[in-house]
């Protein structure tokens, strides 16, 4: 890894679980504010 690669990193290890919708959107809203909002965002 190299330094100002961690958010290419994050969005590579989310984009499966967020295009197969294996995420928990109960613990996300729970846990975070505007998690969810976020995500559905980048949906076609």
């Amino acid at each position: 890894m190299r330094p100002g690669t961690d958010a290419w990193c994050l969005a590579g290890l989310l984009g499966t679980p967020v295009q197969e919708d294996l995420l928990d959107h109960a613990f996300l809203t729970t846990a975070s504010h505007g998690g969810t909002s976020t995500l559905q965002g980048g949906r076609p």
